[in-house]
């Protein structure tokens, strides 16, 4: 697969899919490299394919787009990721300059704990493991997710032939697109994030070497809004992986704006985690002629509600 791993990108909105967590909430997702390094467009954007119509097919053929198109973000059929634990922090338990995962230095609350949880955000609501009675009453601006760092995907896209009908395109098990047809079934395909700095991938673009934080400078990477995310690669016991050999988890933290922190009171009953995939989950690459060539997974962020 040629775009892989190590570049967050931000496209993110409200969600239309959700995960309800009991009482525990966060979600982040997995990185997608490409080549353009600003935020790419939806593909249902009219810098993109356009608007799709009721059988889904987007409105522009490849000719339209061919050699203006290189990436943009779509819907997956499967997006599934394991779980270990949620939690909400009053700090922040890592950053840039001490990359060790420290509950305590965030003041932190595990929410939920499994063995492994999956997850499929795409396509379903799954309901995980409650917490055992309820957070502290507080104001929790920070919150993370301790994920398996590999990610189930699966997915197809469907453009106009130029002549109105349809071709249509699906993952294979490697997250390559089959190519032109009229219609194609999509394979499950599985991507792995072990190193947020160049992808061993690409032998002749490997300045930055192995890196386990993302971002690459500073402690966040900004949503927008005020919002921020990072991110630490760690080995099973959550320590310092050190290299991509020694991957096997990723957590994820999420910080809100100061103005818009998750409160908990004597009278929270619970909260709600919406996730979204939809139209921001899927990353498309384009080659020349404007056909999909490669597929692989976008963030999702995560909407809190109390109730």
């Amino acid at each position: 697969m040629k775009f892989l791993k190590s570049i967050l990108t931000t496209n993110l909105t409200k969600s239309l899919n959700y995960l309800l967590l009991g009482s525990a909430l966060l979600g982040l997702s997995t990185f997608s490299k490409h080549a353009e390094a600003s935020t790419p467009p939806k593909c249902t954007s009219n810098l993109a394919l356009g608007p799709k119509d009721s059988s889904g097919k987007y409105q522009r053929s490849p000719g339209d787009v061919a050699g203006s198109l290189n990436f943009c973000t779509h819907t997956p059929d499967r997006f599934e990721i394991t779980i270990y634990e949620l939690g909400l922090c009053e700090d922040p338990p890592f950053t840039s300059s001490s990359k060790l995962f420290n509950r305590s230095t965030g003041n932190c609350t595990i929410t939920m704990s499994s063995s492994g949880s999956v997850a499929d955000i795409a396509s379903a609501t799954v309901s995980l493991p409650a917490m055992g009675g309820r957070p502290p009453s507080a104001e929790y601006q920070y919150a993370y997710i301790i994920i398996k760092n590999e990610f189930g995907l699966k997915g197809s896209l469907k453009m106009d032939n130029g002549a109105g009908g349809v071709f249509e395109y699906c993952s294979d098990s490697d997250g390559v697109s089959t190519g032109q047809a009229t219609s194609c079934t999509a394979q499950n395909h599985t991507e792995e994030l072990d190193d947020f700095g160049d992808s061993d991938e690409d032998p002749e673009n490997q300045e930055l070497g192995y890196r386990d934080f993302f971002p690459t400078s500073g402690d966040w990477e900004d949503m927008g809004g005020g919002d921020g995310v990072s991110a630490l690669l760690v080995k099973d016991d959550l320590s310092q992986a050190g290299d991509r050999s020694a991957t096997r988890k990723l957590i994820g933290l999420f910080k809100s704006d100061s103005n818009n922190k998750v409160k908990i009171t004597d009278s929270t009953n619970g909260l709600e985690m919406q996730l979204t995939v939809t139209d921001i989950g899927y990353g498309i690459a384009f080659d020349g002629n404007g056909e999909p060539e490669d597929f692989g997974s976008m963030p999702f962020k995560p909407i809190f509600t109390t109730f």
